[in-house]
């Protein structure tokens, strides 16, 4: 008895079409944009790379500043594992528009939900000091 009416069951879920296929979440990616400029007189910074690291996992993506405002995003592909999380935005220490320069490391901790887009992670840089010169004696 108990065989039929579970065959039965089965019999009229199939054919009503009451089983519902899970479809997994399409991938969310999110981006982190802001503007960098320099610390002394708000002036872009151009061609920097700029870095999003997860806190968690380390992984790093990246973009460059706009060759003329100073504008960057960076997008953070979603692999599978979902964007929300912890991210530590910094720059790189040079760029190749200005030669001789070389920038103290800047960061912001940004936090994202789930394929957000967060903008106004604006840094501002400041020159490290550098001598040139030649050393006579040490």
């Amino acid at each position: 008895m108990k065989y039929t009416i579970h065959k039965f069951i089965i019999s009229l879920i199939t054919s009503v079409g009451l089983i519902a296929v899970v479809q997994p979440a399409l991938a969310a990616d999110a981006t982190i944009g802001g503007t960098v400029t320099h610390a002394a007189n708000g002036t872009p910074v151009t061609t920097l790379l700029i870095y999003a690291e997860d806190a968690i996992t380390g992984d790093l993506s990246y973009g460059y500043t706009n060759d003329t405002t100073g504008v960057y995003s960076i997008t953070i592909t979603d692999d599978g594992s979902g964007t929300a999380g912890e991210y530590v935005v910094y720059n790189y220490v040079i760029t190749s528009d200005e030669d001789n320069v070389i920038f103290i490391r800047s960061q912001e901790t940004v936090v994202l939900t789930e394929g957000e887009n967060k903008t106004g992670i604006d840094l501002s840089l400041t020159r490290r000091a550098r001598f040139v010169g030649i050393v006579y004696a040490s």
